[in-house]
């Protein structure tokens, strides 16, 4: 499952990425969130951490984001998204998905087709009305944590509401993986 930058840097409250400095300090945080949702595939890893140091950089100069990512190489294997690109056509060409996983492993479905060919979304499925629905609600949980969430943050200190917060982003999280694989 890849998150989406937005749903892991919202899960780190206090965060702020005003310098190249701020952003080195949470490479850490960032990556131990990337391996969070990463089921264990060094592949989504890198993608996920790499996603994210690409967004906290994007607001800094250009010689800033440099540096950053210079960092990045040597702490967390971060990869350019050219790099990533090539990852996945090498992925590809050994008969893996996009997740580094190959038949039969995978469990997103990404070789279910007997037409299968290397896409990071995969073959469109006919989904029936009862499969729609159970994603449209799906999708309606997770916005609705995602507000909560968001209504949340900053209240930390109240007794409670961290472990709150940390069981909505579990349950967030796995609606995200349900839904992803639901495609």
């Amino acid at each position: 499952m890849f998150l989406s930058t937005q749903q892991v840097i919202s899960t780190m409250p206090g965060i702020r990425f005003a310098t190249a400095q701020d952003v080195i300090d949470a490479i850490p945080s960032m990556a131990a969130e990337a391996s969070r949702g990463c089921g264990c595939a060094y592949e989504v890893y890198i993608r996920n951490v790499s996603g994210l140091i690409d967004a906290a950089v994007a607001g800094l100069s250009a010689e800033e984001q440099a540096a950053v990512r210079a960092v990045a190489v040597q702490r967390v294997d971060y990869a350019t998204p050219q790099e990533l690109a090539a990852a996945d056509a090498e992925l590809a060409e050994q008969g893996y998905c996009s997740h580094g996983l190959t038949e039969g492993t995978c469990p997103c479905g990404c070789f279910e087709h007997d037409d299968y060919e290397f896409d990071l979304c995969g073959p469109e499925p006919e989904l029936t009305r009862e499969q729609i629905m159970d994603i449209a609600v799906m999708e309606a949980k997770i916005e609705i944590y995602e507000k909560t969430l968001a209504a949340l943050a900053g209240w930390e200190d109240v007794p409670g509401v961290t472990r709150h917060q940390e069981r909505l982003s579990d349950q967030l999280r796995e609606l995200e993986f349900r839904v992803a694989c639901s495609y």
